[in-house]
């Protein structure tokens, strides 16, 4: 009598199932960090272009020998060579949906940098910077009364900002 032989070249229901739920699980795991990773970088872009403005107001003071102003308002920063403008002309940083700023300077929501050194004027102060996606999460801009200018979180999140 002959003998047959069976020969299975396919995998099981089962199998491709189990196969399918892993690759979802692990699509979904990689998903989450790949939002994550967007949004810290976000956060930390528009960190460093407050840090950038605060800097290039006091660079305008320095070179154009005449006070140069900074103001924090409801959804953008703007610089300008008077302590009035607006954000249409003068906007340099606008505030995006995710993000929550808040200025607590000496004197109000403006720092004035002063004509030919660019020393902030003996205000001082700090913009503080939230992303609703890490509520417990807070990044500030620093401005010294001596126009120094540094960045800092309250916890680690954003790479190459130290803590406060």
């Amino acid at each position: 009598m002959a003998e047959q032989h069976i020969q299975n070249n396919g995998f099981t229901l089962l199998e491709l199932m189990l196969v399918v739920s892993l690759l979802a699980v692990l699509g979904g795991l990689g998903a989450t960090s790949l939002l994550n990773w967007q949004w810290r970088s976000q956060y930390l872009a528009k960190l460093n272009a407050i840090a950038v403005a605060v800097q290039q107001a006091q660079r305008h003071a320095q070179r154009g020998h005449h006070d140069y102003w900074l103001s924090v308002e409801g959804h953008c920063i703007w610089l300008h060579t008077h302590a009035t403008g607006q954000c249409e002309a003068h906007g340099v940083v606008f505030q995006q949906p995710y993000l929550s700023w808040q200025p607590q300077f000496t004197h109000g929501h403006q720092l004035r940098f002063m004509a030919g050194r660019g020393l902030s004027g003996f205000g001082s102060g700090r913009i503080r910077l939230a992303h609703q996606r890490f509520p417990s999460h807070e990044a500030a801009v620093i401005v010294s009364s001596l126009g120094r200018v540094r960045v800092c979180e309250n916890e680690p999140l954003l790479r190459g900002v130290p803590l406060c």
